[in-house]
């Protein structure tokens, strides 16, 4: 009977322990398109390690978390692309639309076009080194996934097909803008709805 209130008397101390954890849910889910508190967006965390200049630090997890964003950009730019693509085969050439070559220089293109659009929403200290080395800081930025982004992204999508327009379309590049404009206006309602989440890194929701 003691051993079992012994064990019993473990569990309870390390359950509280974790749930006392003091750790924020950005820290650990990383970078992706994904719903939030903040509405559906795109985040990218970025990471220092311990550094006696605290400013330099700062930097370096701000350069890390606009790094991670644009990574987190481009997927979420291709696959939209992508959806489109596919549902869309007809107006296109079946071998080249297979080619990532036109995804990536779609993600490529909206990426930089938004480049100083992202905002810096958290940081976090690890003073107890509770996700590795203490004094690691982790610095949280976002893009909305709103109408001005997505905008953006209609006018590179519709510069891209003209540009790709002998490789691409079966038929006229404008009824093929016009089923990529509709698609866009089912993104503003749902930005996340034509693809999915998109997790490049290990996150489920921002918050």
């Amino acid at each position: 009977m003691r051993k079992f209130a012994a064990t019993l008397a473990v569990l309870f101390g390390v359950s509280m322990l974790l749930g006392c954890s003091s750790v924020p849910d950005w820290v650990t889910k990383g970078s992706g398109a994904f719903p939030g508190d903040r509405g559906k967006a795109i985040y990218g965390v970025g990471i220092a390690s311990p550094d006696p200049n605290p400013g330099l630090q700062r930097n370096m997890a701000r350069t890390g978390a606009r790094a991670e964003l644009a990574r987190s950009k481009k997927a979420y730019v291709a696959e939209l692309i992508k959806h489109f693509i596919q549902k869309h085969q007809d107006y296109f050439d079946e071998e080249y639309a297979s080619s990532v070559d036109f995804y990536q220089q779609a993600a490529k293109q909206v990426t930089e076009a938004t480049l100083y659009d992202s905002v810096e929403i958290n940081t976090w200290f690890d003073k107890g080194g509770d996700m590795g080395p203490k004094g690691t800081l982790y610095v949280l930025v976002m893009q909305p996934l709103d109408n001005q982004f997505l905008d953006v992204a209609q006018k590179q999508y519709e510069s891209l097909i003209r540009r790709y327009k002998a490789q691409l379309l079966k038929q006229e590049a404008d009824a093929a803008l016009k089923e990529l404009d509709a698609e866009l206006q089912k993104a503003r309602v749902d930005p996340l709805g034509l693809t999915g989440p998109v997790y490049p890194g290990m996150g489920a929701t921002a918050e």
